[in-house]
């Protein structure tokens, strides 16, 4: 993200980087194996019978309100 901020000349008022869910086993076999490969230079979890959820649902929902009131103030204006 930082990487595309940097080079766009769209500069959005506000920017939100949440994690996901990682489930080997519904990626497909070079997938599979090339996220596993960034997980190892990361410090991630490598198992290929891995499932777990990162999002923290609550940085979720603290952005959507966030949202909501930029919404507001355009809807304002």
């Amino acid at each position: 993200m930082k990487a595309f901020l940097a080079r766009s000349p769209w500069q959005p008022r506000l920017v939100g980087v949440f994690g996901g869910n990682l489930d080997y086993q519904r990626y497909r076999f070079m997938d599979r194996h090339i996220i596993r490969f960034i997980m190892t230079l990361t410090g991630g979890p490598t198992d290929l019978h891995t499932k777990i959820e990162f999002t923290d649902w609550d940085r979720v929902r603290a952005f959507a309100g966030q949202v909501a009131a930029l919404t507001a103030d355009v809807a304002e204006s």
